[in-house]
């Protein structure tokens, strides 16, 4: 037996042994050294206040006596401090404060920005990741946050420690009719050992706690002077001079923290600070003479007079101030990357002084007599930064915006503004979705600011003068985009969005219409939402049969997508019948060589070979090959895609010299014609690979892998997927010939950069540790193995569901580590459990639930066997 190894987890192959960050949706997870067990700390903003912060002592002990001084006084539930109180008073730093002092006596602090549904969800998933060593893939789920939050419960359950969770900026709360509403009792995990801290504006949220709630107001007059001089830098000011500014100014903190950073800004006042207040009144004057008097005290006047003052300094010193700050007023207020406004074309392209209003591009909209280049840009954001309207925060190397700051930039604009920003910023974000070129760790930071700027279309479309033909295009790349990247469940409210908005203006039968519900129903269909699915695919298709007739392309095409639903949800008899029913008509009305027919046809033999009917698949795999081979010749992709399929009929039929022919006649002529290292290549290299496996044939299994991985190290990045993929398959050789040592060795590195490259919880990544288990388990560290196993169903579940068909097979491959282990008790249990959530109408007929039956028979047996 092999040496006894540490059990695998999240941190022996992810982490450092020492403090470190690991990178995820963004960078901010912090594993700190001092902790036995490995946990630090995780946020999405730098833990710990401004550096100008300023103690509030009586704040300070009243949340350090709710929560701190009680630590080991648990009650069944997990503990809840509500922090309140007005916008822009400090709640957020006196959090921070109390995290950065008494941080090292929690086993782990989760900051987690609570302002907005995309963000909330956006930090519990990489909690999530953290924990469970998953990562945001759980977007094909109905409701992927609450089993998130339902899965951190589980985890903290019986854990010893002492968890706070800071759920920040949590103010949509009060409303449920809000379209930003957001039920926070869901998102709170429960259990003795959880605190939780919940800043926000709203005082509904005391109802949640029996503590004693903080509420935030103003400060003190000491403390706000204290505040300004230190932010102002300037320390030999005259105390009486500080009252009367913060007095005049009103004591919030980010009023008197905006004032100073425009005086620290400004050598003209820092020499004579009497000048700061008559600007300050001069100001007020025009202020009230020009703004309506709700906008005003909606924000508190002192606010707003603090927030126009420190505009127009900034707009004197970097011109394109504004432009930008109206910008921000329609991205998420956290997380504000720079690369969102480098995205545009060079200054050739667009000269100044030729942009016109009519140029589709963010830029052009809001500056069309003066060109923004990268450099008006960047000294933009200097300049907010240094007036302090925008911070920048170091751990995530992004910017942020109060979220008083943002709700003010919005509402000083006209309607007319607002229009223009709101399309600016769809333009803007249309454009950055599209890049092929952008980091792939920076795509789910995207998310909350595409949901950020949707929001503001239902409204948009309502107004006059909009071209609501150009918002339903603009939301196409980020649709697409948000597709290519698995988050469905955003991308369902996009497309059920364009769906009513065509159906609205263009009516149910009209062509865009039924090309947006078709889409609307594939993303179901993604999403495991079969009947949802089939009813929005067979309203298209019933519109297609009654608008073009049933022989029609378009029709054809819908019914062959609702068999494929049918297919997926195991309806094998009725995707058998519609099916035939396609290929009849197609045939008849396009011919046996058109493509769209031979489609179906190898749609049908592929559900003739899941249901068990191998020589009716085979007939029919023969005669799509051979119309292909005379059609579009031997080497067209569908030609060779048609020799492997009809390979793997064999393959599974055991004639393995059939299929090992025709899989190197597929891998010859492909790599002939695109070469080892293209994509194109993975399923023949994998076929021919299991080919030889299958025969016992090892060596040259392993020595066609090393050849290829050879071939695409010589033109590929090392951690391309494809690469990845060919590496798994080698570390499978290598297990395969009892070289356990390289196989292990082999599978942790592509782990890791299959962790990377696509996420800890992608079906690949995934695929890659439960061979790791295999491992494990071959060479007998059966703890290791069945640990590892059970993490990778319980992924699977989130990720795909308990009853696909992926996370059915690692469940039977625990069940046979049990039985090996003479657990056979527990073993047939679970393969039951198996052959139960693989209930379709064909029963026997199909390969899985026929395996598993003969695997239940047989168990069966042996135990009756053992009792006699």
């Amino acid at each position: 037996m092999a040496e006894t190894q540490p059990a695998v987890s999240h941190w022996n192959i992810i982490a450092d042994d020492h403090a470190r960050t690991i990178f995820g949706n963004h960078t901010g997870t912090i594993i700190n050294s001092k902790t036995a067990s490995g946990w630090g700390h995780y946020s999405n903003s730098s833990l710990g206040p401004v550096a100008s912060f300023v103690d509030r002592p009586a704040l300070h002990n009243a949340i350090k006596g709710q929560l701190h001084d009680t630590l080991y006084i648990r009650k069944h539930d997990a503990k809840i401090l509500v922090v309140y109180g007005i916008g822009g008073a400090g709640k957020t730093q006196l959090v921070l404060d109390y995290v950065r002092t008494f941080r090292d006596d929690y086993t782990a602090v989760f900051w987690i920005e609570a302002g907005q549904k995309e963000s909330l969800e956006r930090d519990y998933l990489l909690i999530y990741s953290l924990l469970f060593d998953k990562c945001d893939s759980l977007n094909n789920e109905k409701d992927p946050a609450h089993q998130v939050v339902n899965a951190i419960q589980r985890w903290l359950q019986g854990r010893a420690g002492r968890w706070l969770f800071v759920l920040d900026g949590a103010d949509s709360i009060f409303n449920p009719d809000d379209d930003s509403y957001i039920y926070l009792r869901r998102y709170l995990p429960q259990g003795p050992s959880v605190d939780i801290i919940i800043t926000t504006r709203s005082s509904v949220a005391q109802g949640m706690t029996e503590l004693l709630c903080p509420r935030v107001a103003r400060m003190a007059t000491e403390e706000a002077v204290a505040l300004f001089i230190r932010r102002s830098e300037l320390k030999n000011l005259m105390e009486k001079e500080a009252v009367s500014i913060v007095t005049e100014i009103g004591c919030l903190a980010l009023t008197v923290s905006l004032a100073a950073a425009y005086v620290a800004a400004t050598p003209r006042l820092r020499s004579n600070i009497t000048q700061y207040l008559l600007e300050y009144q001069e100001r007020r004057k025009i202020l009230l003479s020009q703004n309506p008097t709700n906008y005003i005290q909606e924000y508190d006047e002192s606010v707003v007079l603090t927030l126009e003052t420190s505009l127009a300094a900034a707009s004197k010193q970097a011109w394109a101030v504004p432009i930008l700050l109206g910008l921000l007023a329609f991205l998420t207020p956290d997380d504000i990357l720079p690369v969102l406004f480098k995205t545009e074309e060079t200054q050739s392209s667009l000269q100044a002084g030729t942009t016109r209003l009519s140029d589709p591009t963010w830029r052009a909209t809001l500056s069309p007599e003066r060109y923004m280049d990268t450099c008006a840009t960047e000294d933009a954001l200097k300049t907010m930064k240094l007036y302090s309207l925008i911070q920048w925060r170091e751990d995530q190397d992004s910017y942020d915006i109060h979220k008083l700051v943002r709700a003010w930039a919005y509402d000083r604009l006209e309607r007319d503004e607002q229009n223009m920003f709101c399309i600016a910023v769809l333009r803007l974000l249309a454009k950055i979705s599209a890049l092929s070129s952008l980091h792939p760790p920076l795509k789910p930071r995207l998310v909350p600011h595409i949901m950020t700027s949707f929001k503001s279309v239902p409204e948009l479309i309502k107004r006059p003068r909009i071209d609501n033909s150009e918002i339903s295009k603009l939301l196409e790349s980020p649709a697409m985009f948000l597709q290519s990247i698995g988050q469905l469940s955003a991308l369902c409210l996009i497309q059920e969005f364009c769906f009513a908005y065509h159906a609205a203006f263009q009516g149910q039968e009209h062509l865009a219409t039924l090309i947006r519900k078709g889409s609307l129903a594939l993303t179901y269909y993604k999403q495991g939402r079969w009947e949802e699915a089939e009813e929005l695919q067979l309203h298209v298709m019933v519109t297609f049969k009654k608008v073009l007739g049933l022989n029609r392309p378009d029709t054809l095409m819908s019914m062959r997508k609702i068999a494929m639903i049918y297919s997926r949800q195991e309806r094998l008899k009725e995707a058998e019948e519609l099916q035939e029913q396609v290929m009849q008509i197609m045939t008849k009305l396009l011919g046996t060589e058109h493509p769209g027919t031979l489609a179906t046809i190898h749609d049908l033999a592929s559900t003739y070979a899941r249901q068990g009917r191998v020589e009716k698949a085979e007939e029919l795999h023969v005669q799509v090959l051979e119309t292909r081979m005379k059609v579009l010749g031997e080497e067209h992709p569908e030609t060779l895609s048609s020799i492997n399929n009809l390979a793997e009929l064999y393959l599974r039929q055991g004639q393995f010299k059939k299929a090992e022919a025709l899989h190197l006649q597929a891998f010859t002529t492909r790599s002939k014609v695109v070469g080892l290292e293209h994509p194109d290549m993975r399923s023949n290299i994998n076929n021919l690979t299991s080919t030889y496996s299958s025969q016992g044939r090892f060596t040259d299994a392993g020595a066609l892998l090393e050849q290829v991985i050879k071939a695409q190290f010589g033109v590929r990045h090392r951690e391309h997927p494809m690469t990845l993929l060919n590496l798994n398959s080698l570390a499978k050789n290598h297990r395969r010939q009892g070289r356990y040592q390289a196989a292990e060795k082999l599978q942790m590195h592509t782990i890791r950069a299959m962790d990377r490259v696509l996420g800890r919880a992608h079906p690949i990544t995934l695929t890659n540790v439960g061979d790791l288990a295999e491992i494990y388990h071959e060479q007998g560290r059966s703890k290791e193995a069945e640990t590892l196993q059970g993490q990778v169903i319980e992924a699977l579940e989130g990720v795909l569901g308990p009853d696909h068909r992926n996370t059915l097979i690692n469940k039977a491959r625990l069940a046979m580590m049990w039985n090996l282990q003479n657990r056979g008790n527990e073993a047939l249990g679970l393969l039951k459990e198996c052959l139960e959530l693989q209930r379709q109408p064909q029963g026997r007929n199909d390969p899985l639930t026929a395996c598993l039956l003969a695997k239940v028979n047989e168990w069966q047996s042996d135990a009756a066997a053992l009792d006699i």
